[in-house]
């Protein structure tokens, strides 16, 4: 399947890439967390629409997550620090670079704050909303984006490992066209592998109305350390 979704991307304005990435959170305090991330964006050129070129870019971040309001939660089997609150925010930094392409470097400095808010919808059910605002200065010219998402999650045991499987949507407003210009769906899970480590494989489409190619299909993998 995932061959076919390859091969098919090749042909209009379709693009197939993969992101791989990691992620590592320090517990400051009882309200207080560290986040750092590394990912890198990459197109095969055989997955690319005209079949010539690849792309790529890479991203780092540092940020702190700030609980609002902590949530007791009656049972507890994930210790995920954001699924034992209803209300908690994030600020901090994004340096994001093209390293696959010297002939045209290319940079963006960006300032991120973020609002994540959870309702209990029954079961193990829960719905996740974030909005969130990216200031960004790429390659000296400025703009923000404002981004609002929306997602369901449930923990789920299976064969006796601790998963949450997640659908979400996201709209992204750009000011540099003053538009809803971009849409992003994914579906993903995220796997329990101890009290340190966490994989979470997904799936993601991206449609994009001022870029080329307009269409993206991600499969990303996401390494997680939480101390």
């Amino acid at each position: 399947m995932l061959a076919l979704l390859a091969a098919s991307s090749g042909a209009g304005d379709t693009q197939t890439e993969v992101w791989p990435e990691g992620q590592a959170f320090f517990k400051l305090g009882g309200r207080v967390r560290l986040h750092l991330l590394a990912d890198v964006w990459y197109a095969p050129a055989s997955w690319t629409p005209d079949g010539t070129a690849s792309d790529s870019e890479a991203e780092t971040g540092v940020h702190l997550d700030l609980t609002l309001r902590p949530m007791l939660r009656p049972r507890v089997r994930t210790r995920n620090w954001e699924r034992e609150r209803y209300l908690w925010a994030r600020i901090g930094y994004d340096y994001l670079w093209a390293p696959g392409d010297p002939a045209e470097p290319s940079h963006e400095n960006r300032g991120i704050v973020e609002v994540t808010g959870r309702a209990h919808l029954g079961g193990e059910v829960f719905a996740v909303a974030r909005a969130r605002v990216d200031f960004r200065d790429k390659n000296g010219t400025y703009s923000n984006r404002y981004r609002g998402r929306l997602m369901l999650e449930r923990e789920t045991p299976l064969f006796g490992i601790e998963t949450v499987p997640y659908l979400s949507a996201e709209l992204l407003y750009d000011t540099r066209y003053d538009a809803w210009s971009e849409e992003r769906y994914q579906l993903g899970l995220e796997i329990v592998l101890d009290a340190h480590w966490r994989l979470e494989p997904y799936y993601l489409r991206k449609e994009d109305e001022q870029s080329e190619p307009r269409h993206t299909n991600a499969f990303g993998l996401v390494l997680k350390y939480y101390h």
